[in-house]
C-alpha cells in the first residue's frame, strides 16, 4: 500500500472564490457574493490518483449534452463526487493534478454553489488546463448550462 503525504480533509468548510459572483444581485446586496448551497463532507482523503475517476454519465457521451441540474439529480447525486476542498489543494500542489486532465473540464460536484436571486441559480467548480497562458486554473459553471463529453466530474472510487 503506498501512504501518501498529501492528506485532503473534506470535512472542512468549503470556501467562496472571489471570482464567484452573481451579475443578477444588485451591488448593494449584502450577499452579493455567492455562498455555499450544498457541501459534501466525507471524511479525510489520502491523494492517489488511481483512486479517481472522471465520470461522465450515459446522456453526456451522447451527442446531446445534459443540463446540469438533471445530471445532478439523475446520476450524480448516487456517487461520490469529490468536493471543491480538492480542487482548492489541488490549485495549491499543482503539481498533482494528473497530466491527462489537461483535455478536459474537471468538475467538483461534492459542493455546489448559489446565488442571492430568487429562486437562486447554482454553480459548480472546475479546473480547467488554459492552453495559452499555460497553466491550471478553476471557473464555475451554472447548473442550468449544458454538460458534454469533455466535462467529466472527479468522483472518489472505491
Amino acid at each position: 500500500m503506498v501512504r501518501s503525504s498529501h492528506i485532503i480533509d473534506l470535512d472542512a468548510d468549503a470556501c467562496v472564490p472571489d471570482f464567484i459572483w452573481s451579475d443578477a444581485c444588485p451591488k448593494d446586496h449584502p450577499s452579493r457574493q455567492i455562498s455555499v448551497a450544498r457541501h459534501r463532507r466525507i471524511g479525510r482523503l489520502a491523494w492517489d490518483p488511481s483512486k479517481l475517476w472522471l465520470y461522465r454519465a450515459i446522456k453526456q457521451t451522447d451527442s446531446n449534452p445534459i443540463y446540469g441540474h438533471h445530471l445532478w439529480d439523475r446520476d450524480l447525486v448516487y456517487r461520490h463526487v469529490l468536493n471543491a476542498n480538492v480542487l482548492d489543494y489541488l490549485l495549491t500542489h499543482q503539481e498533482l493534478i494528473p497530466p491527462e486532465w489537461k483535455n478536459y473540464e474537471v468538475y467538483f460536484w461534492g459542493t455546489t454553489y448559489k446565488d442571492c436571486n430568487t429562486p437562486p441559480r447554482f454553480q459548480v467548480r472546475y479546473v480547467t488546463w488554459d492552453w495559452e497562458l499555460d497553466e491550471w486554473q478553476s471557473w464555475s459553471r451554472g447548473l442550468n448550462s449544458f454538460w458534454n463529453n469533455n466535462m467529466p466530474a472527479a468522483i472518489l472510487d472505491f
